[in-house]
């Protein structure tokens, strides 16, 4: 009988059936938060705060800077992915989002006021108008989920290891908003949906998943100052079996609804006037 008592007061059940008090495992699921990934520009507040470089790409819900186009100098030496055209960060597409950005005009700045629609029937709205005695301004944007290539290659490096498991690792999708002057980049995710689709549309079982595609950040200078520019390109690669597995996983939870993007209010929201510097 000691022995066992003593086995039993030693042995953990590792069923579990619920986490929290009255909340099924399904309903948690419903509201994974999606970090966006922000290009630091001048009037971003981690650039005003000398937390980051005009060109650094931020998670949203850390504050982590993912990649950079800044070169290393001896006044930024830190240990991060150094981007550009020739050695790009790749993602995987998993959906894709034709939205309008609004913004107000608020003391001479333009201040973000959330999004809607962009699609045949909204194509022809105005993009300046008055409304409520102040003026607004429409932007068009393509917004994307993906995975970033890195990130599930961190995860998997993480579950094949021994003790428990790094958190941090844990993979969740991105998503890039592109518009103004990275609109160009954000079109060239939207040509791939379609030639995904075309090919699906002959017979082809492919998804927007089953390759990767690169992007990047570049500065550019004018009369207004220095800012960053999204980048992307088409030049497609298969993925691996273990990227398209853990990518057809979130590709599901995306379509089923089983996402929010995080509510952060993005740096454009003090948007410079409409000939300088757009992001």
């Amino acid at each position: 009988m000691n022995e066992l008592m003593k086995k039993e007061d030693t042995s953990v059940s590792t069923e579990v059936k619920s986490l929290s008090v009255g909340t099924e495992a399904s309903d948690l699921m419903q509201d994974y938060l999606v970090p966006r990934l922000l290009l630091q520009q001048g009037l971003s507040e981690a650039v005003s705060n000398g937390e980051a470089f005009v060109g650094d790409v931020i998670r949203s819900t850390t504050g982590e800077a993912v990649f950079t186009c800044v070169q290393a100098n001896k006044t930024d030496t830190r240990d991060i992915p150094r981007v550009s055209r020739e050695n790009p960060i790749r993602i995987i597409p998993l959906g894709i989002r034709m939205v309008w950005t609004k913004m107000e005009l608020i003391n001479e700045k333009w201040e973000y006021r959330g999004n809607e629609p962009r699609n045949a029937q909204t194509a022809g709205l105005a993009q300046e108008y008055e409304e409520n005695g102040t003026q607004w301004r429409r932007y068009a944007t393509i917004d994307v989920f993906a995975l970033l290539e890195r990130d599930i290659d961190a995860e998997l490096a993480d579950e094949s290891s021994d003790g428990m498991p790094d958190l941090s690792k844990m993979l969740l999708p991105v998503y890039l908003s592109f518009r103004s002057t990275s609109l160009k980049a954000g079109k060239e995710i939207s040509t791939y949906f379609s030639n995904i689709l075309n090919y699906r549309a002959k017979g082809k079982n492919i998804f927007p998943f089953s390759f990767s595609l690169p992007v990047w950040v570049e500065k550019t200078e004018n009369d207004k100052g220095v800012f960053g520019v999204w980048k992307a390109s088409q030049a497609t690669k298969p993925v691996s079996t273990s990227h398209f597995e853990k990518a057809q996983v979130w590709f599901e939870n995306i379509t089923k609804g089983f996402v929010k993007v995080d509510e952060v209010v993005e740096a454009e929201h003090t948007a410079p006037s409409q000939d300088g510097p757009k992001f």
